[in-house]
């Protein structure tokens, strides 16, 4: 069976068309995305649910019962390209949704790309999955969740990583808690550091800071839904 996605708030695809056509004029740094010969090739695919889990539960040894909704996510295709992932965040029951930010990185294509590997096991065609992500943002770990709808063991497929890929590229499937096993140890590395104090400046140990979402240029005519 193909995978299954879930349904979205029904002003979802109308949010991202008025995004998309609000930040069309103010340039930025995704312009490549859609500033494209053809618009009309722009669409929006495989709407999921984007979870999310602390250090805190990773370390503690939780599992993905605690992780948190926290935005919808759509691919943006050009023609059959992925050329980036649209987000939205939104509240815990999936509503009030704002725009969040406009990804062109590699987390966009590996996605479609990780997608079209699990389409073809054997155990995913003959159960009934739906597609999420599930980020571990203090891991730097972004993967696709295979919600598992008849009760049984769910699936992990993380994105972008050399160590969680086949020989020929495909993405290699783990259980949940190998998935979360493996991130234990960064994960109580990150709550260490976490706990060092700041300078005055308010940067980390590092001297980071943290910056919003690039803006980004976008075509005047919306992508249209696949």
């Amino acid at each position: 069976m193909p995978l299954q996605l879930a349904s979205p708030p029904p002003n979802v695809y109308d949010l991202v068309a008025q995004t998309l056509s609000r930040l069309s004029a103010t340039g930025g740094a995704a312009e490549q995305v859609t500033n494209v010969d053809d618009p009309s090739k722009l669409n929006v695919a495989l709407p999921h649910q984007v979870y999310t889990l602390g250090s805190g539960d990773i370390a503690k040894g939780g599992n993905l019962g605690h992780a948190r909704l926290i935005a919808w996510r759509l691919l943006v295709q050009y023609g059959p390209r992925t050329v980036a992932a649209i987000e939205l965040s939104c509240d815990t029951q999936g509503g009030n949704l704002r725009f969040a930010s406009l990804d062109s990185g590699p987390f966009a294509q590996g996605t479609r790309s990780v997608v079209r590997s699990a389409e073809t096991f054997d155990i995913v065609k003959r159960g009934s999955y739906e597609l999420r992500v599930l980020r571990a943002p203090s891991v730097y770990v972004m993967a696709v969740w295979l919600k598992n709808l008849k009760g049984g063991d769910d699936i992990i497929l993380p994105i972008g990583t050399a160590t969680t890929t086949d020989t020929s590229g495909g993405a290699l499937p783990q259980s949940p808690s190998d998935f979360l096993n493996g991130l234990r140890s960064p994960a109580a590395e990150s709550l260490r550091f976490d706990s060092k104090p700041q300078s005055e400046s308010g940067r980390g140990a590092l001297g980071g800071t943290s910056r919003p979402p690039a803006a980004a240029r976008n075509p005047n005519r919306p992508p249209r839904r696949q």
